[in-house]
């Protein structure tokens, strides 16, 4: 083989290299898909310290207002964690994982001390990693 056919053949087998290690160091998340089947917008949390919430069940809202991720009207949007839901809820002592579910126009109008004070949640879900497994990792309002 001549030199630039080697020096081409090196250069592709480097691509290739590089190309399939980006995917082992690129960083994975795991999702929860929300799905919003109403006209009006909802948020949403887990019941676990990635998103400020206590873990079931131990049920009651947090002092400070924890992370919320925006699901609009008839849409979906995804509860992501960079470990495996599944990891996370063997983790919890009950095997149970809560996913809050609030009223945008709730969250609007109410302070935050106001909303856990008065526990207003649209719902809960507690649900265990075999109750998550039947339901192919989707919650679906209402």
């Amino acid at each position: 083989m001549n030199k630039f056919l080697k020096c081409n053949l090196i250069i592709c087998l480097t691509i290739l290299i590089i190309a399939n290690s980006c995917v082992d160091m690129m960083e994975k998340w795991d999702a929860i898909k929300v799905e919003n089947k109403t006209s009006k917008t909802i948020y949403v949390s887990a019941g676990c310290s990635r998103y400020g919430m206590f873990f079931y069940p131990d049920t009651i809202l947090p002092t400070a207002k924890p992370s919320l991720l925006k699901v609009n009207p008839n849409d979906y949007n995804n509860l992501r964690s960079s470990f495996p839901w599944e990891k996370v809820i063997k983790d919890i002592q009950s095997d149970t994982l809560s996913i809050y579910i609030f009223d945008s126009d709730t969250l609007n109008t109410y302070e935050w001390r106001s909303i856990k004070e008065g526990y207003k949640i649209l719902k809960r879900y507690d649900l265990s990693l075999d109750d998550f497994k039947k339901k192919n990792w989707t919650i679906t309002y209402p």
